[in-house]
């Protein structure tokens, strides 16, 4: 699994674009989430499984094969995600209100209900560049 990511005490504020492996859906998919986690003491709590998480799954052929330029554009009230600056989908509902720190990953989950499990050998993740801009 793969992921860039805004983050904020335990979800309490997360946005991600990420792509995993089987079994969690197709792996030639982007999945855009966001959550506002209502209770982040908490580390048992699953932000999506309490409805507090939106998610969009969108199938991308390619994903492993060709750099793609991904973008999300957050304002109060909305995401708008992007894939080679074509607008793919808008999330109004789970807004963070945060600001989160900006990351990216790439790890093996080894846990079957996302991310698949995992198999021995190397494995890489290719980032030409991570830019902010902030909103005028």
């Amino acid at each position: 699994m793969s992921a860039g990511f805004s983050y904020w005490n335990n979800s309490q504020h997360e946005i991600v674009f990420e792509h995993s492996a089987a079994p969690a859906g197709p792996p030639e998919s982007i999945w855009f989430v966001n959550f506002r986690n209502t209770d982040p003491g908490n580390p048992l709590h699953d932000p999506e499984a309490a409805g507090n998480g939106t998610v969009t799954q969108h199938p991308l052929a390619d994903v492993y094969d060709a750099f793609h330029h991904y973008k999300f554009v957050w304002i109060p009230g909305s995401i708008k995600f992007y894939i080679d600056n074509a607008l793919i989908t808008e999330h109004t509902s789970n807004v963070p209100v945060v600001p989160g720190f900006f990351q990216m990953s790439y790890f093996g989950r080894n846990f079957i209900n996302w991310g698949g499990l995992a198999t021995a050998g190397t494995r890489y993740f290719f980032v030409d560049r991570a830019a902010y801009t902030p909103l005028p």
